[in-house]
């Protein structure tokens, strides 16, 4: 035997052949086994990093807050945390911590529990209620094997309470230059208005709405509203001048400045805002031709309402009311709700971009009411209009046709005569002005509804081919549509017997 040999067998035998010798472990040490390592705890960091004892800067309420946790053993798989509120003794230094449960409800400290999440960044609104206070954070880690950071991470924020503010909402009151008389905003007797409230603290912080109309000074009498609401709509208004007021209150009592329409100081505000009452007899104008220069339209309709019903020796007065549309109001509520105070109205258009179409739905609640008429006059009904193709002017026909009513020659060699079907009793009218435009013919989907056709024409070419349909009407009389301006009628009369018609019972 070599002598590597012997020393391999000496060395086998000191290590196997004696029993006393201690175990050798996994880790190379010897000596008794090692109870199984214990289970490490996590740790919690937070972003923001302040110096020790100290505290952020005073702040607002809102808060965006970052963390991470560390397990060196493990994994993170979740957080904990929980909020409270800084308290102070009676002479202000800082006493105890009020803890608040998920809800932000305060509850003593037994019954404090923590708030479970695996973000690890959550927005915050802390429920300030005074001009200031402190807030604490305490955030704890949860490993894998549902330990948790027995040292959370906390830190304390002083905040100071924001006012909020209040503004109208962009394009929901006139402007002094989209009216003709720059001085003066004219309504029937409801209005709606629009709001924006903001907070620095947050919109959950807004917790009312208080609005005033015509306040005195120091008036506490405001109503109110809830803190979500953006509008209010004011119904039967008193004739006269009126001024409406706005504000907001947070969570803490801070309000916002009040603001008010209308201002005078305002650069584009009107001066005055002006209610005027509905007349009494249910009759209702709706100018909607702005490109007019004068009244003359107006005065067309005025005058066979006042020949048809006006009449000062039964004591009526006035009995219709005149609404020229310089703009529509902001809330469709106020277009429904003025053609609602009345139970008959003529709405007519002729050249330029009418209004009505953003009133479709306004007027189509308006003919569904029981009891309610509307006579519509208007050249502009161009299905390429959006809306238009779902709106009211289709109601009655499937299809509307383009036709030409330029005049070539005179009126005299191709005169335009709106004539009625048999059976139909309903005067012949005459258009007597060279309307030099087009308009549109109405394909009916019942020829029962169909009231006025065009005589064909006489000339060559032709002005329109056939008999196009220009006059359509609701069996209950509701709702009547005439394609051509009536207030270019040769007689007058004519159409006044028309509107007898149309409105009688």
């Amino acid at each position: 035997m070599t002598r590597f040999a012997i020393a391999l067998v000496a060395t086998i035998l000191l290590v196997t052949g004696c029993d006393e010798q201690e175990p050798v472990g996994a880790d190379g040490i010897a000596g008794p086994r090692k109870r199984p390592v214990e289970n490490e705890p996590p740790e919690t960091h937070l972003t923001l990093a302040v110096p020790p004892g100290e505290m952020p800067d005073t702040s607002r309420s809102a808060k965006t807050i970052n963390w991470w946790g560390e397990d060196i053993d493990g994994e993170v798989v979740g957080y904990q945390y929980r909020w409270g509120r800084i308290e102070a003794d009676s002479a202000g230094a800082p006493a105890d911590t009020a803890w608040y449960d998920g809800d932000w409800n305060l509850v003593p400290d037994s019954l404090q529990r923590w708030v479970d999440t695996t973000a690890e960044q959550v927005d915050f609104v802390l429920p300030i209620r005074s001009a200031s206070a402190t807030f604490t954070l305490l955030v704890r880690a949860v490993d894998d094997a549902g330990a948790f950071d027995p040292s959370p991470a906390s830190i304390s924020f002083p905040i100071i309470n924001s006012r909020p503010s209040v503004t109208f909402r962009e394009g929901s009151n006139p402007r002094d230059y989209e009216l003709p008389d720059e001085a003066t905003f004219t309504t029937f007797p409801v209005r709606t208005f629009v709001w924006d409230v903001s907070d620095p603290d947050g919109a959950e912080t807004v917790e009312k709405i208080l609005y005033a109309l015509d306040p005195e000074p120091g008036d506490t009498a405001w109503q109110e509203l809830a803190g979500t609401e953006s509008s209010v709509t004011l119904f039967d208004l008193e004739a006269g001048e009126h001024v409406f007021w706005v504000k907001a209150e947070d969570v803490a009592g801070f309000q916002s400045p009040p603001v008010h329409f209308p201002d005078a100081d305002g650069e584009f505000d009107p001066e005055v805002w002006v209610v005027k009452a509905p007349a009494p007899g249910g009759y209702l104008i709706v100018d909607d031709y702005r490109l007019e220069s004068g009244p003359e339209t107006t005065s067309f309709y005025r005058e066979i309402l006042d020949d048809l019903y006006n009449d000062g020796e039964d004591g009526l007065g006035e009995v219709y009311s005149v609404w020229t549309l310089d703009l529509l109001p902001y809330s469709a509520r106020d277009v429904t709700e003025t053609l609602l105070m009345f139970d008959r109205v003529i709405w007519y258009t002729y050249r330029g971009t009418p209004l009505l179409t953003d009133a479709f739905n306004s007027m189509y609640s308006f003919i569904n009411t029981p009891g309610k008429r509307m006579l519509l006059t208007t050249v502009q009904v161009d299905p390429g209009t959006e809306g238009v193709d779902e709106g009211m002017l289709l109601e009655l026909a499937s299809d509307i046709e383009q036709i030409a009513l330029r005049i070539y020659g005179t009126i005299e060699e191709d005169p335009v005569y709106m004539t009625p079907p048999a059976g139909v009793d309903l005067p012949e009218i005459r258009i007597g002005e060279v309307i030099n435009n087009t308009t549109f013919s109405l394909v009916p989907t019942d020829e029962e509804n169909v009231i006025y056709r065009l005589d064909p024409s006489t000339i060559d070419p032709p002005q329109y081919e056939g008999e196009p349909v220009v006059g359509m009407r609701r069996a209950d009389k509701s709702y009547t549509l005439i394609t051509l301006p009536l207030h270019l009628a040769v007689d007058q009369a004519d159409v006044a017997q028309f509107i007898e018609n149309t409105f009688a019972e």
